[in-house]
């Protein structure tokens, strides 16, 4: 199919994977979900950090059913000035925003639990993908 018309509204088209790996929460991740889209074409944006660098580093999304369905999926960065005067204008967040787009044809109909994944650091977020 032709996904050039999701280009122009900000971000890449990316590809679900499997995600094998135990997923373990942990308390190291400062953020938040704005906004799950859910169409043909998921979006999901938002903004999240390491509280320990307090930088904005790679956020990787993890979506997991209750009985062990997992995937992942990458992230495009995305400028968040309101994060940076959020946090002592720390000029090192600016950048904290991500924004990720991917078709759900793939995926096995059910309850999607919502994760954010950052180095080692692991947050689930209130808002779930239903499919």
């Amino acid at each position: 199919g032709d996904f050039s018309f999701n280009l122009d509204k900000g971000g890449n088209l990316y590809q679900l994977q499997e995600y094998s790996r135990a997923i373990i929460e942990t308390d190291g991740i400062q953020g938040n979900i704005d906004d799950v889209n859910n169409g043909k074409i998921v979006k999901i944006s938002g903004w999240a950090f390491v509280k320990k660098h307090q930088s904005a580093k790679k956020v990787r999304i993890v979506l997991a059913t209750e009985n062990g369905l997992c995937y992942f999926v990458e992230t495009d960065k995305t400028y968040r000035p309101d994060v940076k005067n959020g946090f002592h204008n720390n000029r090192k967040l600016a950048f904290a925003g991500f924004v990720t787009m991917f078709d759900k044809e793939c995926m096995e109909p059910g309850e999607y639990s919502i994760y954010l994944l950052s180095g080692q650091e692991v947050k689930k977020m209130e808002q779930k993908l239903f499919v």
